[in-house]
């Protein structure tokens, strides 16, 4: 309440309706979920390919990958 925040003159003054009050929302989840693709593909986020990527970047993740993979043949 603001009660407290007064300076006690303007306490008695005050008067706050006490209402309840509540928020509805209509959400058309037809709409929201028309377009839905669903992606069952596994994604292994701690594979070597990833864990270089994320760390040298693109650029030069292409270029360690191509070093190893040249050493390894």
């Amino acid at each position: 309440t603001l009660r407290p925040l007064l300076p006690p003159a303007a306490r008695g003054q005050l008067h706050l309706p006490n209402r309840k009050f509540s928020i509805t929302y209509d959400l058309n989840f037809a709409s929201l979920c028309e377009d839905f693709v669903e992606d069952i593909n596994f994604h292994f986020s701690l594979g070597l390919t990833f864990l270089v990527n994320r760390f040298l970047g693109p650029a030069k993740a292409k270029q360690a990958l191509s070093l190893l993979d040249q050493k390894l043949q």
